[in-house]
Parts: C-alpha cells; sequence; structure tokens
C-alpha cells in the first residue's frame, strides 16, 4: 500500500497512523553513514515519539524488503 500526503512530513506520518488502524508498526530505515539516522528518525525519537499508537522499528537503510518482511 502506497500513501501520498502533503504536508509536513512529521504531522502527516502521525495523522497516517491515527487513520489507518490496519498499521501496526513503523519500519523506519536509517542512514548508514556518518550523517546520523536521518530527520525523521531524529524527529520521532526526540520529540515525536509519545504520540504515536504504534510501536516504530528502525533498521538499517541497507535492509531488503525481504529482510524487512522476516523480522517484522
Amino acid at each position: 500500500v502506497l500513501h501520498i500526503r502533503e504536508g509536513k512530513v512529521i504531522e502527516e506520518l502521525i495523522s497516517l497512523t491515527e487513520e489507518e488502524k490496519n498499521i501496526n508498526v513503523l519500519v523506519l530505515a536509517a542512514n548508514i553513514d556518518e550523517k546520523g539516522p536521518g530527520p525523521i528518525i531524529s524527529s520521532l525519537v526526540s520529540k515525536e515519539y509519545s504520540q504515536l499508537r504504534i510501536p516504530v522499528m528502525i533498521v538499517p537503510g541497507n535492509f531488503s524488503k525481504d529482510h524487512i518482511s522476516l523480522i517484522t
């Protein structure tokens, strides 16, 4: 399923997880370089995490879809 939204990324992500009750876990891929995990992950784990109703799984950015499917 693909969802396309306009607006501030974190606000739209939180809204999407609230509206779509069939989303059970949020899987985010982190950057695998020295720049850090990325703006979405940094923002979620520092401020907005408590607003989510679902668990968040952070995986390395080089994981394949198949690998993610095995662990979710």
